[in-house]
């Protein structure tokens, strides 16, 4: 049975050592150290070993379970190591894809027709701030802190700095 054992050993890691492709590899493990492989057989072959040889034999029999197994990890890494990139390979040079140019907003597109109409029609579109502060709606103008024009009711005041919206 251990003369068996060795040979078994030497047949395994040569048929691993012949095993170039991640196929192969997996054709080797189903056929040594799988379910149905020799291995498996030879551990139900140990019942019928002599009895003061059945401790030898168990163990050189895990032995060579645990070699093969170490054997078979490291030959899978070098085989996948050495199949190199997995994918499509991409030239850089290669001019890139042009991206579709966008448009302008609806909104912005029918402020800028209004805007256009607007002008030739004489008039002028002028920016300036959304809220304007106390002072220069009311102070600046000489308008007094009694006048009626100052009253709440009137006017939205935004907050500690007493701007008014428009």
């Amino acid at each position: 049975m251990l003369a068996d054992l060795e040979q078994a050993q030497l047949e395994a890691q040569s048929a691993l050592a012949a095993s170039v492709t991640t196929d192969a590899l997996d054709a080797w493990k189903s056929a040594w150290i799988g379910g149905n492989g020799r291995l498996k057989s030879m551990m139900m072959a140990l019942k019928d070993v002599p009895k003061d040889l059945k401790p030898a034999a168990g163990k050189r029999l895990n032995e060579l379970k645990a070699t093969l197994e170490a054997a078979y990890e490291e030959r899978r890494t070098a085989v996948e190591a050495s199949a190199g990139p997995r994918g499509p390979i991409v030239d850089v040079t290669e001019p890139g894809i042009p991206l579709a140019e966008g448009c302008r907003h609806v909104l912005s597109r029918t402020i800028d027709e209004i805007t256009e109409v607007f002008g030739r029609m004489g008039f002028t579109l002028a920016e300036g701030p959304e809220v304007e502060d106390e002072w220069h709606n009311f102070t600046a103008l000489n308008i007094p802190e009694s006048h009626p024009a100052r009253d709440a009711i009137d006017n939205f005041y935004m907050g500690e700095q007493g701007g008014v919206k428009r």
